[in-house]
This record gives C-alpha cells, sequence and structure tokens, in this order.
C-alpha cells in the first residue's frame, strides 16, 4: 500500500502499526533523521513508504510530505534511502517498488538539477481556500465589524441604566428612611462603581494584512487537527466496517485558534502557538451573541485542540511538526496607536 500523505485515511492506522511492531526507548538525537545514522525502515506488509528508525520517529516518503523531498542532487531521499528522481528508467512516483534503495549510478546530476527547476510549486487547495475565506470572515467579524461599536454602546447603555437605578433606590430610600436628600459625592461614588466595569472594545480600521497572517496559523493548526482530533484506538466502525469520522467544523477549530493564540497555549513543554498580546482586543465570550456566534463553540474549539496536539505527541508525532510555520506567516503590521487593553474570558 502507498500512503500519499498524511491527511490519507490510512496513514495513523501505519503508524500505529509501526509503533507496536518496532518499539524504542532511545532518546531522539538532536537533528533530522539520515538514513545512515537512524536506519529507518518499513513493514511493505502494510505500507512501503511509511518509515520508523531506530528512534522511533516516523517519517513519510511521498512527494507532498517528505520535506526532503529532491533535496539532493540525484534526489535521494537521505532519511529513507530511497529515490525519487523521474529520471530513473519506469520510475512511478506513486510507487516505491520502482524507486532505487540507494546508489547513484548512471545518474547525471546536471539534469537532476534542471527537472528540479522544472519542478511546479504545490497549488492551493480547495479545501485551504475554505478554511482560509471561514477564518476571515470571523476574525473581521469579531475585531473590525461594526457589531463592536454596537456591543460598546449596549454596553454602555446596561451599565448606565443599572448605575441610575441603584443612584434612585439609594437616594429614595434617604428620603424615606432619614426625610434626608442623598450628597451628591454618595451618588458619584455608586454612578463611578458602575460605569468602570463597562470596558469598551477598542474600534480599528480593518487590516488585511492582520486578517491573513491569522487566517494562516487557522489553516496551519486546522491541518494538525485533522490528522490528529481522534486517537488511533478511539477509531469507531459501523457495522460494514467503515470508519465513522467525527467531522471537524471549521468555525469550532477557528474559534478556538483564536482564544488559544490570545492566551498562549502549550502542550507539555512544546509552546505550540504562543501569545498573541494583539488578540486581547477579541470581546468576552459571554458577549458573543451580539456578533452572531454561539459562545460554547469557543470551548469546544479549545477541547479540540488540546486533544489534537496531545494525540500527536502520544503518538510520537516530532514537535518540530507541531510548531508554527513562521515562513508561510504573512508579515502584519501594527494598528495605529498600539494595542488595546481587552476583556479577558
Amino acid at each position: 500500500m502507498f500512503v500519499s500523505s498524511e491527511n490519507d485515511p490510512n496513514y495513523l492506522t501505519v503508524v500505529a502499526h509501526l509503533r507496536l511492531t518496532h518499539k524504542s526507548n532511545l532518546p531522539h538525537p538532536p537533528g533530522p533523521c539520515l538514513h545512515e545514522v537512524c536506519h529507518p525502515k518499513c513493514d511493505p506488509t502494510c505500507a512501503y513508504n511509511v518509515y520508523i528508525c531506530d528512534y522511533g520517529r516516523i517519517h513519510l516518503c511521498s512527494e507532498q510530505s517528505c520535506k526532503l523531498f529532491g533535496s539532493t542532487p540525484t534526489l535521494t531521499c537521505p532519511i529513507s534511502g530511497q529515490q525519487m528522481g523521474n529520471i530513473v528508467s519506469n520510475y512511478n512516483k506513486d510507487d516505491a517498488r520502482t524507486w532505487y534503495n540507494k546508489g547513484t549510478e548512471g545518474i547525471d546530476s546536471s539534469s537532476s538539477g534542471q527537472l528540479l527547476k522544472k519542478r511546479k510549486k504545490k497549488q492551493t487547495t480547495n479545501t485551504e481556500v475554505h478554511i482560509k475565506n471561514a477564518a476571515e470572515t470571523i476574525i473581521i467579524n469579531l475585531l473590525y465589524s461594526n457589531a463592536r461599536k454596537d456591543h460598546n454602546e449596549a454596553s454602555k447603555k446596561k451599565y448606565t441604566e443599572e448605575a441610575t437605578m441603584a443612584m434612585n433606590t439609594y437616594a429614595l430610600r434617604r428620603k424615606t428612611k432619614m426625610n434626608q436628600m442623598a450628597y451628591k459625592s454618595d451618588l458619584y461614588r455608586i454612578y463611578s462603581f458602575y460605569m468602570t466595569q463597562f470596558q469598551p472594545l477598542k474600534e480599528m480600521t480593518m487590516d488585511m494584512n492582520v486578517v491573513r497572517y491569522y487566517s494562516e496559523i487557522v489553516w496551519q493548526v486546522w491541518q494538525i487537527c485533522v490528522k490528529y482530533h481522534i486517537h488511533p484506538n478511539q477509531r469507531v466502525f459501523n457495522e460494514q466496517g467503515d470508519e465513522i469520522k467525527n467531522r471537524l467544523t471549521p468555525e469550532v477549530v477557528i474559534l478556538g485558534v483564536l482564544y488559544s493564540l490570545r492566551q498562549g497555549l502549550s502542550v507539555g513543554d512544546i509552546p505550540v502557538l504562543p501569545k498573541d498580546e494583539f488578540l486581547e482586543n477579541l470581546p468576552y465570550v459571554n458577549n458573543y451573541t451580539l456578533f452572531g456566534i454561539d459562545k460554547t463553540k469557543v470551548t469546544r474549539g479549545l477541547n479540540v485542540l488540546l486533544q489534537s496536539y496531545n494525540n500527536a505527541v502520544s503518538l510520537g508525532v516530532d514537535s518540530n511538526n507541531l510548531l508554527l510555520n513562521v515562513t508561510r506567516l504573512p508579515p502584519k503590521t501594527q494598528h495605529a496607536g498600539g494595542l488595546g487593553t481587552g476583556p479577558s474570558v
């Protein structure tokens, strides 16, 4: 069987099988695996392009997933030792059995370099566009929409009415029970007590650089959640043997990512999502109804993220694959006036 990428439905099953049959208690060496050092092995009866090394690290040798694909002049993977260049006779990139195990006999490095230059860039998938569009919609709604102004007006009106009612109650009690007028200083303290609880949201001019920055983070985290939100040991199958999948909702993951970024998220000693102070400008979760969002989805999103990252760690996924790929993040400009002080969840 050939596993095309980590999104392949058979990938986690193969990984679980390899971990059961190739157990290792050796500590991970610094740096990436190398064929001569870690001796990666595969089980052809299960999948012939998924490898596990002597240290228990997993390597998927395919064009979609191998970060070192085509990185050598002979197009030989330095981890698996398989040759991936299409200058090999009868080569089939989807069939590892046509790859050379190792060696450079008859390989012209100059022609390999030319083929490497001609390789087309990976195109953006429809799923990526869908997730990023959904993320941008929610980000704009929470950070830049008129709902923030409506929230401020409604919140100010609420606290003003509560302050007025408290002052009237105090003044009436003074008059009926003590036959005295209320002191202005007392009325002022009552009014101040209520109005200091009013924390308006900062109104900002929309910046698409900021929106795209966070949507890219959402997309990277989404891919991790899709792969690992269900542990292989928790998979459920129907009577026909087909897996019953628990589908992820983009809105749930997006909200979980935004609030995880606002406070920072670590799994063990791995800072998978660094704290982002700008997202302190997010509104109170309890006020999400003003933005047309179900507030319970925030908690569900946080749980999905924690479950996904914990599953990935328990499966031995390299911590470097759980961190954000900062090279893909677009530049994020700073809003004029600095960062506002926002409310907490």
